[in-house]
């Protein structure tokens, strides 16, 4: 889920350098995770590299190609005696330098969604008994000048300053429906929803209503919840997933296990698959905890019948792993890297594919 990758930067000011976000992001890491530090990029290998985006998105495009991301994120989070405070100045300006430029932002945030200036890409998820891709995870970019694309946390928490997340949400729906609606995928897509949508009572009607007119059949669509919305929202959540539900869409948890969600809440969400978050996921051959944490979850899905997806994952000792212990799909940069929409489905995601699958159906990397 690409908003929970804001921590990283919103401890970087508007108008940061490129050699002053390197040096705060070492300064956060190098002691305790410095392969992330050696993930960061030099200030001339960004300008070499001639990109305009920020120097934040620029970072978090360095740490996604060293798969590194949830690592970082997972230390921040960490938090700790040896975090330095700008790590979690959330009270700093959201956004990217350049959207802080702008002089009326609800106009213009409403003219990046009826302009389409967004972008989608997906991200495959693998299913492990088959290695067929059968479901992909919907991303949001945000077009930039000169071509550039700004990654969600760049633009994400200027949407939710002037709550407008479901305005978003309801944008990537539509286009992910037209998507389907001109049959280029033989996905079913799964779309994060945003704590303010969760309690939009017009959702649901909204998505049956674009289903319709589509023609796109319900099932073809997976919503997202983040566990800690649905912690935080727990009746709402409730609503949602029920009416969601009736349409004949499925329902999933994103980040299971960061929290302390309770088992029952499974049930009564009528959860279709549960994402095992990726602290939990990368630390699984490091740690006794984490290992215990997935089992018990690969437990609870045994008994429910609930499908668990395991992402993060990054190399071949934990994709072993997970799938020895029972999970049933696997996501992450090591098997395929998001990429747009535009160029998806099965066939695509074959190709895209870090792992190969042989006869017998054993997954392992190429």
């Amino acid at each position: 889920m690409d908003i929970r990758y804001q921590l990283i930067f919103r401890g970087l000011k508007p108008g940061t350098s490129a050699a002053e976000a390197r040096n705060n992001l070492c300064g956060m890491f190098d002691r305790s995770a410095p392969a992330i530090c050696q993930a960061i990029p030099s200030p001339g290998s960004m300008i070499e590299s001639g990109l305009t985006l920020s120097a934040a998105a620029r970072l978090e495009i360095a740490l996604d190609e060293a798969g590194l991301l949830c690592a970082a994120q997972e230390q921040i989070e960490a938090g700790g005696p040896d975090q330095p405070p700008a790590a979690l100045a959330a009270q700093s300006t959201p956004g990217s330098a350049a959207l802080n430029t702008w002089s009326d932002p609800p106009a213009q945030l409403r003219a990046v969604l009826q302009q389409n200036q967004l972008c989608l890409y997906c991200q495959p998820i693998l299913t492990l008994d088959s290695g067929q891709f059968t479901m992909a995870e919907v991303f949001v970019r945000l077009r930039a000048e000169e071509k550039a694309l700004l990654l969600p946390g760049d633009f994400l928490p200027v949407f939710e300053q002037y709550s407008m997340l479901p305005d978003l949400d309801r944008w990537v729906v539509c286009e992910v429906i037209s998507h389907l609606g001109c049959g280029n995928s033989g996905f079913c897509y799964s779309i994060n929803l945003s704590g303010p949508t969760l309690a939009d009572a017009q959702f649901p009607d909204f998505v049956a209503g674009a289903l319709t007119l589509a023609r796109v059949p319900p099932a073809a669509l997976l919503f997202e919840m983040d566990e800690a919305d649905v912690l935080a929202q727990a009746d709402a959540a409730e609503r949602f997933s029920a009416a969601i539900k009736a349409i004949g869409c499925g329902v999933m948890i994103d980040s299971f296990a960061r929290s302390a969600l309770p088992y029952a809440s499974l049930k009564s969400l009528k959860v279709d698959f549960v994402k095992v978050d990726g602290s939990t996921v990368r630390n699984v051959l490091k740690s006794a905890d984490a290992l215990a944490r997935l089992n018990a979850v690969l437990r609870v899905g045994e008994v429910t019948g609930i499908g668990v997806i395991a992402e993060c994952i990054e190399d071949q000792q934990v994709l072993d792993c997970v799938i020895s212990l029972g999970a049933g799909w696997a996501q992450g940069y090591g098997i395929v890297k998001p990429y747009p929409i535009e160029q998806d489905g099965p066939a695509g995601a074959m190709r895209s594919t870090s792992v190969n699958v042989d006869i017998r159906g054993r997954v392992s990397y190429a």
